[in-house]
């Protein structure tokens, strides 16, 4: 995908600002969510996907489209500003307005993940579906 996404995109961008780090050890993967300016999770509603829950749990300034299942893992979704993913002027000036205000409440509000979605209770959990699994 990526390769067809930059042929695809290589008139229109400038590859130059693009970095793929590659496969990143977690430690080194929570610094640079924690670093990044604004972290942009855009989904469509059959997958919520790991870099979401690793956002949230570094605290990244965080822009997402609402998609179903979102209040089944943030508490309070209510109060959170979603943009809509097929409306590319909405996510331009959103992220314009946050680059150029850090502060701006829309995105860099405290999310907080379900009680039992934290690192160590998920891990028990596959633990425990593995065993199962096995001992079929």
């Amino acid at each position: 995908w990526k390769d067809f996404m930059l042929d695809e995109l290589k008139d229109q961008l400038d590859l130059s600002r693009l970095y793929f780090p590659g496969l990143l050890p977690y430690v080194q993967l929570s610094r640079m969510l924690r670093r990044s300016n604004l972290h942009c999770y855009f989904t469509r509603p059959y997958v919520i996907s790991w870099s979401f829950y690793q956002a949230v749990a570094t605290k990244s300034a965080l822009m997402i489209n609402h998609f179903p299942g979102l209040e089944d893992v943030i508490e309070q979704p209510s109060s959170i500003d979603c943009v809509d993913i097929d409306d590319q002027v909405m996510i331009n000036s959103f992220v314009c307005r946050y680059l150029s205000s850090p502060d701006a409440a829309f995105i860099d509000l405290p999310l907080s993940l379900m009680p039992g979605l934290d690192l160590s209770n998920c891990l028990s959990q596959y633990a425990c579906l593995l065993d199962s699994l096995m001992n079929q």
